[in-house]
This record gives C-alpha cells, sequence and structure tokens, in this order.
C-alpha cells in the first residue's frame, strides 16, 4: 500500500542514523503516526504493538547479568571441585562443613559432645558474626530453647556492626536478639570519653530518633530493634584546655558554599585546614598553652601522639598526609586492609633476591642495583656499565649475599645487604624513610618464616613472586605495621579505628558519602525475611534498598567514628555533589542523615541551618566555619635520648651447627685447603669432586678436535661434559642423533670449539646407547623410564664424628682395603648433596654419578681395577654410600613396604672418558643393609649395634 512505501522510504533515509533511537519509539506508536501523519494515519497490528515495546524490551533480561550469573556458577563449583582435588579446605569450608554436619543425620549427637565439652561459651564482638556461625552456635547451643545446662553469652554492639564487606551481618545480630527477648543486659556507662564528649554524641543522635530512627532500623509497628539509648558517662580526670579555656567536645566545620562542591575540592580544603589546626595544636604543646591539666595542676602539651585523623579510603589519607608533611609533621597510616607486599619494597625485593640467587648473571643484578629503593645515583650505575673492576667487585658481593643466605638464611643476608648499601642511614634522613626501611624489615621477615617451610632459593622468589600477584588480599600477619613508637599523628582508617580511642579526633572528610546506583553490581541487600541476597540485574527498587542499607551502615560507620574520641572531635562539612550531577547529595551521607532527619538539604546555603540547629540544646556541640589554611611549621623537639651500651655475650654459641656436604669431608693432605661452606652449585660441588687431584692438567681446550682422552680437563671442560649429560636427561635421554649434533654444536660454538663437534657428538650418543652393568644385570640411560636429575637431598646430622664415619665405610666396603683417612671433622647441623641421577630399574632404585676424572690416555686405562683406585683415592666411597643414605630414607618415607635388600639397587659410576673401554666406564658397588643402616644411626646421633660382620657385594665387569 501507498504508506507502506513511504514508512520504507523513510526507514532508509540516511538521515536516520543522526537521530536519537528513542525517538522511534515514540514516532512509530499510533499517537507519535497521527500527529506526524498527513491525512488519515494507516492502521497495522505492529504500529499498535509498538506502544508497549520499549518497556517490553527494558524488561527483558540482560545478557552479561545471565553470562555472569553461569560464570559465578561455573567457578564456584570448579573451585570446589579443584579443592576436592587437592585435599585442601580454607577456614570458610570448615565453617560450613561443621554446619552441615550438625544439620545432618547425627548433628544432634555432635552438637552434644561439643557441648559437654564446652558446656560455656562466649562471643565478643557478635555482631560480626555471619549468618553460617550463628546456625553453628545456635544449634549447639540451642539459643531461643535457653538450655540451663550450658551458657551462651553474646556480647557485642549492633551501632558498631561495619564490617559488612567481610562477611559480618547485622541482620544475624537482630535474630539472636529477637531469640533472646528477656535476656538482654546493656552496658549504659561510657568509661571512654569526657562528659562533654558523651553529651555530645548522645544530643546527635538521639535527635535523629524519630521517625525511621538513628540507624534507620525502626519498622512501621513502631519496634525498634537498634535504637539509640544516652549513657552516661564517667568522664575524664583530666581537661582538656587550649589558652587557658576549655575546648568545646564536638567542633562543627563548616566550608560555606553557594553550590555543591567536588569531593576533590572538599578533600583539598579541608586537607589543609586540619593540617592548619594540627600544626597550631602541636605548637601549643610546646609553647605550654595547648594540652591537658591533670588534677594535681601539673599540664601536659599536646603531642602528636594525641592526635588521630580518621578517613575511609588511602586517598583520604594521602590527602591530609601530604598537607601534614608539608608542615613538618610527621604522620603513619594505619588500614585495616593495606598489605606490606602492595609496597613498592616488595617489588624491589624480589629483585634483590632474584640476583642474590644468581650473581653472575647480569640482568637481574643490574635490576637489583637499579632499583627504586637502592636509589643508587645514575652516574654510580653509569660506571658500572663502564668499569669493568667495578662491576665484578659488585658480582662478588652478591655472592657473598649468596653465601649468606645458604649458610644463615634469607633474613641474616638481607640484613647485610641494607647495611652495606647504608640503606638505614640513607633512609631515616627521608620524609618517608622509616615507612620504607619498616617494610624491609617486615617483609624480611615474612621471607625468613617462609623459608623455613620452603626448599631452595627458587622457591622462596616464587612464593614471594605468587605473594605479589596477589597484594590486595592482605592475611593478618600481612598488614602494614606502624613504622615507629615515636611520636606519630596517626591517620586510621575508621574500621582499623574500632575498639581504640584517641584523645583527640580529626573528622575532616566526615560528608563524602558513595551511594548505590546500580553501576557496580552484583548488587547486594536483605530481603523481607533479613536474608542477605544479591542480584545481578538492579531494579529502581533494589536500588534504593541496597543504598538504604548503605546508609545504614554509613551511619554505624559515623558512630564507631564519633565515639574514638575522649575529649573532642573536629568534623570536616560541606555541601557535595557526586560525578557530573550538580544535584547536593549531603542527605545521602550519615552526617546529612542525622542532620536533616533524612530529608534533602535543597540550597548549599541551608547546610548552615542545619549545623545550628543541631548545636542549639547543647553546650559542647560548636559551630563556626572551616579555619583558613596556613603554612605555619611545626618542629619537633630534639631527641636527646643516648643508646645505651650493647649487650655482648659472655659465652661461645651452644654448638656448632653448619650446613655441610660431600666436599666438607677433608681428606688426609690433598684436601686442606677445602673451604667448608656449601658449594655453591651441584656442578661446582661435582667438578670440585672431580678435579681437585689434578691441579697441573691443561685447562685450555684445543681447537681441534680429538678422541675423548684427548678432551682437556677442568672446570670448564668438565662443567661441558656434565651440561651435555643434564640436557640429555631433561630431553628423556632417548634422542636423536640430529638433536644431539644440534645442542653439542650450540654449545661448542658459544665457546669457540667447533672442532670437538663431531667428536663430542659421537661420545655422547655412543653413551646414551652403551650397556651399563648393574647388579649383574645390564642398563641404558636411554632405555630409562623413571629417573630424577640432579636430585637435592637435606637431611639432618646430629653431631657425626667423621672418623667414626670413615671407620664404618672403610669396614665395609672395598675388602677393607686400604684408603686415604679423613681428618677428623663434627658435623652438625643438615648434610645435603646433589645426585647426578637417580632411576628405578626392574623395581630397584639406584643413584648414578658421572666423573670426568683422566685416569691415562686411552681406553685400556679404564679398567675395573683402576676405576677402584680412582674412587679410593678420591674417597667417592664416602660420597656414594652418603648418596645411598638419602636415597635409603626418601624411599623409607615414600615405600609402605620398603626394604633395603629389596629396593635398593646400588650405586653406578660412570667414567664418562672411558665409556668405549672393555668396561664401559661403569663402576657398580652396593654396600650392605648394615653399612647404610648404621650410617642411618649414626646420622640421627643414636648408637650403633655391635658389630656386624661385613658382606661385601662388589662391582663386577660385564
Amino acid at each position: 500500500e501507498p504508506w507502506f512505501e513511504k514508512i520504507s522510504a523513510w526507514a532508509a533515509d540516511e538521515t536516520l542514523e543522526q537521530l536519537d533511537i528513542g525517538t522511534g519509539f515514540t514516532r512509530l506508536t499510533p499517537e507519535g503516526m497521527a500527529e506526524a501523519w498527513k491525512g488519515e494515519p494507516p492502521r497495522h497490528p505492529g504500529i499498535d504493538a509498538m506502544a508497549g515495546l520499549k518497556a517490553a524490551l527494558d524488561a527483558l533480561p540482560t545478557p552479561d547479568a545471565a553470562v555472569l550469573q553461569h560464570a559465578a556458577g561455573w567457578v564456584g563449583k570448579r573451585f570446589e571441585d579443584e579443592k576436592r582435588r587437592r585435599a585442601e579446605m580454607g577456614f570458610d569450608d570448615m565453617l560450613i562443613r561443621l554446619n552441615a554436619a550438625l544439620h545432618a543425620e547425627g548433628g544432634e549427637r555432635l552438637a552434644s559432645v561439643i557441648r559437654e565439652q564446652f558446656p560455656v561459651a562466649l562471643i565478643d564482638e557478635f555482631q560480626d558474626t555471619d549468618p553460617v556461625q550463628y546456625s553453628i552456635f545456635d544449634s549447639i547451643y540451642r539459643i531461643e530453647e535457653n538450655h540451663l545446662d550450658s551458657g551462651l553469652f553474646l556480647i557485642g554492639d549492633p551501632k558498631q556492626a561495619i564490617y559488612a564487606f567481610r562477611g559480618a551481618d547485622i541482620y544475624t545480630y537482630l535474630r539472636a536478639r529477637q531469640s533472646t527477648t528477656g535476656r538482654h543486659h546493656t552496658l549504659g556507662t561510657n568509661f571512654r570519653s569526657s562528659h562533654a564528649m558523651v553529651e555530645a554524641v548522645n544530643h546527635v543522635f538521639q535527635r535523629a530518633e524519630i521517625g525511621r530512627g538513628a540507624f534507620l532500623f525502626r519498622e512501621p509497628n513502631g519496634d525498634n530493634p537498634v535504637p539509640f539509648h544516652s549513657v552516661l558517662s564517667q568522664g575524664r580526670k583530666e581537661q582538656l584546655q587550649v589558652d587557658g579555656q576549655t575546648l568545646p567536645a564536638m567542633n562543627l566545620w563548616h566550608l560555606p558554599t553557594d553550590q555543591p562542591i567536588s569531593n576533590a575540592v572538599y578533600r583539598q580544603q579541608l586537607a589543609a585546614a586540619c593540617a592548619t589546626h594540627i600544626v597550631a595544636l602541636l605548637n601549643g604543646g610546646q609553647q605550654g598553652s595547648a594540652g591537658f591539666l591533670q588534677p594535681d595542676g601539673s599540664f601536659n602539651g599536646v603531642l602528636p601522639s594525641d592526635i588521630a585523623i580518621l578517613v575511609r579510603d588511602g586517598k583520604e589519607a594521602q590527602a591530609v598526609r601530604a598537607e601534614l608533611a608539608a608542615r613538618g609533621v610527621r604522620s603513619v597510616y594505619l588500614s585495616d586492609k593495606d598489605s606490606v607486599f602492595a609496597a613498592q619494597e616488595a617489588h624491589d625485593l624480589l629483585a634483590w633476591l632474584k640476583a642474590c640467587a644468581e650473581p653472575d648473571v647480569e640482568r637481574p643484578l643490574r635490576a637489583a642495583l637499579a632499583c627504586v629503593t637502592l636509589n643508587l645515583s645514575l652516574h654510580e650505575l653509569e660506571r658500572l656499565n663502564q668499569d669493568e673492576l667495578a662491576w665484578e667487585t659488585r658480582v662478588m658481593q652478591f655472592r657473598g649475599y649468596r653465601a649468606i643466605w645458604r649458610t644463615q638464611g634469607v633474613l641474616p643476608m638481607l640484613r647485610r645487604l641494607l647495611h652495606d648499601f647504608k640503606l638505614p642511614q640513607t633512609l631515616i634522613a627521608r620524609s618517608d624513610g622509616e615507612r620504607v626501611l619498616t617494610n624491609l624489615l617486615h617483609l624480611s621477615e615474612l621471607l625468613q618464616q617462609a623459608a623455613s617451610e620452603l626448599d631452595g632459593e627458587q622457591a622462596l622468589i616464587r612464593h614471594l613472586a605468587e605473594h605479589l600477584a596477589l597484594s590486595g588480599q592482605a592475611g593478618e600477619e600481612q598488614i602494614l605495621r606502624l613504622e615507629s613508637d615515636e611520636q606519630l599523628v596517626k591517620v586510621v582508617t575508621i574500621h582499623k579505628s574500632k575498639g581504640l580511642e584517641y584523645d583527640l579526633v580529626f573528622l575532616p572528610f566526615i560528608c563524602s558519602a558513595k551511594p548505590v546506583d546500580g553501576s557496580r553490581l552484583p548488587l547486594h541487600y536483605h530481603d523481607e525475611s533479613g536474608k542477605a541476597q544479591v542480584s545481578l540485574r538492579p531494579t529502581a527498587e533494589l536500588i534504593a534498598q541496597a543504598d538504604d542499607e548503605r546508609l545504614a551502615e554509613d551511619l554505624r560507620l559515623l558512630y564507631v567514628a564519633l565515639t574514638r574520641a575522649k575529649h573532642a572531635c573536629w568534623l570536616g562539612i560541606a555541601d557535595l555533589k557526586r560525578g557530573n550531577n550538580s544535584s547536593s547529595v549531603m542527605h545521602l551521607s550519615a552526617l546529612g542523615y542525622l542532620l536533616g532527619a533524612g530529608a534533602s538539604l535543597g540550597e548549599s546555603t541551608a547546610l548552615a541551618r542545619w549545623l545550628l540547629d543541631v548545636q542549639a540544646g547543647c553546650a559542647a556541640i560548636h559551630y563556626g566555619h572551616v579555619p583558613e589554611a596556613q603554612a605555619n611549621m611545626f618542629h619537633p623537639p630534639r631527641n636527646e635520648a643516648t643508646l645505651l651500651a650493647p649487650l655482648l655475650p659472655k659465652r661461645k654459641a651452644a654448638e656448632n651447627w653448619w650446613i655441610a656436604s660431600y666436599s666438607a669431608l677433608r681428606i688426609g693432605d690433598s684436601m686442606s685447603a677445602v673451604n667448608l661452606e656449601a658449594p655453591e652449585s651441584p656442578q661446582a660441588q661435582k667438578l670440585f669432586d672431580d678435579e681437585r687431584l689434578d691441579p697441573d692438567a691443561p685447562r685450555e681446550v684445543a681447537a681441534s678436535g680429538g678422541d675423548i682422552h684427548r678432551f682437556p680437563r677442568g672446570p670448564n671442560p668438565g662443567t661441558f661434559l656434565h651440561g651435555l649429560l643434564e640436557w640429555a636427561g631433561e630431553e628423556g635421554f632417548n634422542v636423536t642423533p640430529e638433536a644431539i649434533e644440534k645442542a653439542v654444536g650450540a654449545r661448542c660454538n658459544r665457546r669457540n670449539w667447533e672442532g670437538w663437534i663431531v667428536t663430542l657428538s659421537g661420545w655422547l650418543g655412543q653413551l646414551l646407547q652403551t650397556p651399563l652393568a648393574v647388579d649383574n644385570d645390564l642398563v641404558t640411560l636411554s632405555s630409562l623410564q623413571h629417573y630424577q636429575i640432579e636430585m637435592e637431598f637435606w637431611f639432618a646430622s646430629h653431631k657425626v664424628d667423621v672418623l667414626a664415619l670413615d671407620k664404618l665405610v672403610c669396614q665395609f666396603t672395598h675388602n677393607g682395603a686400604s684408603r686415604v683417612a679423613a681428618e677428623p671433622v663434627l658435623l652438625n647441623g643438615m648434610f645435603k648433596g646433589f645426585i647426578d641421577l637417580t632411576f628405578e630399574h626392574a623395581g630397584r632404585y639406584y643413584v648414578a654419578d658421572y666423573k670426568s676424572n683422566w685416569l691415562g690416555p686411552d681406553d685400556s686405562s679404564y679398567t675395573f681395577e683402576a676405576m677402584e683406585q680412582s674412587i679410593l683415592e678420591h674417597r667417592y666411597d664416602l660420597q656414594y654410600v652418603l648418596y645411598l643414605l638419602a636415597l635409603h630414607r626418601q624411599l623409607k618415607a615414600r615405600l609402605p613396604d620398603y626394604d633395603y635388600d629389596r629396593h635398593i639397587g646400588g650405586a653406578l659410576y660412570v667414567f664418562l672418558r672411558g665409556t668405549q673401554s672393555a668396561s664401559k666406564g661403569a663402576y657398580f658397588t652396593r654396600p650392605p643393609r648394615a653399612l647404610i643402616e648404621g650410617l642411618d644411626l649414626l646420622f640421627q646421633g643414636k648408637p650403633i649395634p655391635p658389630k656386624v660382620e661385613p658382606a661385601w657385594e662388589q662391582g663386577v665387569l660385564l
């Protein structure tokens, strides 16, 4: 029809893209068509349905809400499945499972057992209880039934229920209150504050008891489960005076404006005014004009520690602390949720740990030296780029830190680092230095505690990195600590201040509020029965209810804030707007509700009338304008205290506790220069063992290759051979010749050893396929399925006499053959080591060690006798029995049916240069059970049983 063609042409008009889509909902309705149409408008069911289309579309559920709801359910189920898989549970799980058990079959029996064990229970701060906790106690003590054979005392103040964000639920308190009707007892006297302070708080809240009540809990029938009752006061003996006059208890600072102002302007002006007044009080305290008059006539001036500034969040704290610092007033910020792991010092500490763990790796060391906390000058950092000696000095310095870390622990290492870089002296001179130093010491202590449960440096580094990723989730031990016991103004969140008291309290930003507008989901509220609910589809009604509960909690926060003061408090008051909206939100704040009884302010100038009205009838309340900000400075008195003489120990430590390894066993004159400190790395330890008896061997690698016997000796070539086998183990040992040649080639090219690529590739490929004799059987490395390379072990050593250990090993190994004796050393502490290869074959477990020792110029030098002689000269017999002892302890702890004779295979020594000889360079031995069990007792500090005749099981050459 013609009208259809007109509508089609109109809809195709490109200019419609510039129109507001909302106009379409009105223009295409019958009324809109009648208004815009020339002549008789068309009639069609679709046009008739347009009238309700907008409302129908708005009523449809939003896809994002459905997705979030689905995701929440999926994540919750996945989280529970993962906890079951790991066999883990948290604190909430314990509560939920106990509650479920109490309500399941047999729950009454469980309740009676708990009730018999604890017939009387007392719950302090009960207003912070959640529904699950209350259900548990109700199931055990039957609160409503009031059993006389048990007692449950619930102590709490609903006016201080401010921890909803932690799961605390005031409606749980109200439920308990209803269940205990007739059994309520009230403390009606305030023992903290002055008479005037209590009177002022009583006056402000009592005025708001009309209507819905001061805390918004009066019901339509008149019942008010959270009423405000005026309390009596015991008062204070001292009096707050300034210039001989007693100060009002509650001071209302009004910032008069014609229009509502933004929160940013409010924070800026009130922070400056607050800091100015605090400086005046502190200067008056020094001059004797502001302070506390004692009953005996003495006068104590106001000190920084007498003052607290209560804020809602870190942004407010930052604003007021900046103004205080600009005037020379030091302050400390205390929050109940700021984690020390969120500080910059935690990130810098991670860089330090990485550098200390690997001081020879350039990148982490440069990152550590360039971090903010060390604050090295640009000149010094540039010198490290230009001066090789300066760089080497830093490398050696961090090697020393690594040694301290491994021998004494992470805390002594970090303290040494702090003092070497003179950080205590440097930081104390900075305005924020005390905060930084406190964080560093706090973090060091936490790392020391964690290190007791972790194995090795990298585990601790990973632990710190994980905490940095979760820095927003602060446990109790991670909350920022107080910097100092010195005189500091305390900037405290209202939540953190609960339960505390301060002589003077400033509330400069008390009018700030965050009304619920539905933009942040999910929406939290309670239904008619008081049960907590969440919604992803906010309606106007739910938003209003959620905001009503928000305002109720803000009122309780205000009550907590005002009741922290012992003598006086100052409130910064201004008419505020929110965002780009210019209308006033004063009535949506807790103070605005108390002042206006819930009514809107209207004009900003009306705020003065509200404040004058609340002042009327109460002499303890004083109304005035915000004092003008000034730049007056506070100069704290110099601390003249002197340090006492340090206490010096009068005796040596009770015992010599240290970490030892095989390298610490000194063998005759050949090992007189052995360092008793733990080896720096697995390879360093092994190579030191292999090479120490051949100091005159050539160390340079020839440019052209030859056979493996002509491959030079020394630390570098030895490291190279061990590294190739470690790579092969990581690849599964069963690697292709192409992969071997590629790996060998890459390593040789980096060292300019191109001439050895062919020789070493062939040697490694042949070694991996060579049958090695173990326990009357043959095994190849390439056939291993279950093995561990570079296995690290630690076990305790309780005053082990090395001479007794040596005697025992000589008695039970190598037919008692003579060998170089060990020198007397006492092992007391921990014994550690690294095993090249630990593997399982045919149900038995073996240790294997690679030896790069050079026994002669060709394959004929690697006979069974020559390898045994090398083992005895180097005292590798001590090494392999200790490795087997570590394996024995590990299997004993892991295998329920462990038996030494059935599960321990023995020790395999692979002489890497003799793998093409008749012996294959393999020496196998299996010490008897009596020796390993005797060593086990020896390291435990227990006596060894009577002598057992040795039964040798010597290596066999196949």
